[in-house]
């Protein structure tokens, strides 16, 4: 009976062992289909990581790239904006002068209307002086009176 129970412990430990081999070599074979599919997944995220290493390299241009961009158009600006304060104090300067100058217009034509209606008062005063001038007169005194102008109207 030992016998029997030996053979078939042997039996059941060789059957143990041949399924034992057999569950390693699958899981050696699983292991290698693992260990592909790793190196496969590796080998994608290496391909990635240089896309993105150029992505970035790409991204890092076009940053430095805008930013001296905006560096020449904040640069024009301050001088665009520095023109405009020139500008602006220019007109502010001309603007006065230009309200000098008109009020220097107004005194200058007022001053000539006034020159102007005086004028035609001298010329009215020099015509009545050329009429009186013109009228014959005669100086009569009388004594004991006051002397007195005779005119004589001759037409």
């Amino acid at each position: 009976m030992e016998l029997i129970n030996h053979a078939v412990t042997n039996e059941f430990s060789d059957l143990y062992l041949c399924r034992r081999a057999v569950s390693v070599e699958e899981d050696y074979k699983r292991l290698e289909v693992l260990a592909f599919e790793m190196e496969a997944t590796i080998a994608s995220l290496e391909e990635q990581l240089s896309i993105a290493h150029g992505d970035k390299d790409v991204a890092t241009l076009r940053s430095e790239s805008l930013a001296s961009d905006l560096k020449e158009l904040s640069d024009e600006l301050n001088d665009t904006k520095s023109k405009l304060s020139t500008l602006k104090e220019e007109v502010s300067a001309l603007s006065t002068t230009l309200n000098e100058s008109e009020l220097q217009r107004q005194k200058v034509e007022s001053s000539l209307t006034s020159l102007i209606e005086e004028k035609e008062e001298l010329s009215m005063v020099l015509k009545m002086n050329s009429a009186v001038l013109q009228i014959p007169i005669a100086f009569v005194w009388i004594p004991g009176f006051y002397p007195f102008i005779l005119v004589t109207a001759t037409c």
